[in-house]
């Protein structure tokens, strides 16, 4: 076992999920589908009041200039740092990703080198090239993540959409998931 997993998980409830991966899909054939977002960890079950009181929003506002920016920037040099200016005490760690046409960066702890504190915190964020050739080659961005992480839920904040269309966007993003496995802490067990 992990030590940090043992860390992260041992005062949280006794249904946790470790995530050890992202999965974002795009739908395949629409009009606007998302092109970059957040993906917000959350150690408690997400309510309502943590989308509608803005803070969230806000947050993926503020992030949004520096995450377009991260797939247009061939080295990410200018961007990344501005991520952690958003994200204040976070360093982004670019992820391996299952498509050149795409990037994921998992937001770490700066001093701690584990996943920021907090019940609710950026995990990750990603980027779609907004140009591609292919559809169909380009549907999943799928990213280990480097530091696992023990979380109950996720709430997904779309800062662009590839608008194809007349101006009236809709998102189309099939689903956005993690693999990993549940950890129960040993006192919780039988």
């Amino acid at each position: 076992m992990d030590p940090r997993v043992e860390a992260l998980a041992a005062s949280a409830h006794p249904a946790t999920a470790i995530a050890t991966e992202v999965t974002i899909r795009r739908a395949k054939h629409f009009t606007c589908p998302a092109r970059c977002g957040i993906i917000y960890g959350f150690r408690r079950q997400p309510r309502v009041s943590d989308v509608s009181d803005g803070r969230l929003k806000d947050l993926a506002a503020a992030a949004a200039p520096a995450i377009r920016e991260i797939m247009d920037d061939d080295t990410t040099a200018a961007s990344v740092p501005q991520l952690a200016d958003v994200f204040v005490d976070a360093a982004p760690v670019q992820l391996q990703v299952s498509t050149l046409q795409g990037r994921c960066y998992q937001l770490l702890d700066e001093d701690e080198d584990e996943a920021l504190p907090g019940e609710v915190f950026p995990l990750a964020i990603f980027c779609f090239a907004a140009t591609y050739g292919d559809f169909e080659d380009m549907r999943d961005l799928r990213a280990t993540l480097a530091v696992p992480v023990a979380i109950q839920g996720m709430v997904v904040a779309v800062v662009e959409t590839d608008d194809h269309s007349d101006g009236e966007a809709n998102v189309d993003l099939e689903y956005v998931g993690i693999e990993g496995y549940a950890y129960v802490p040993p006192d919780h067990g039988s």
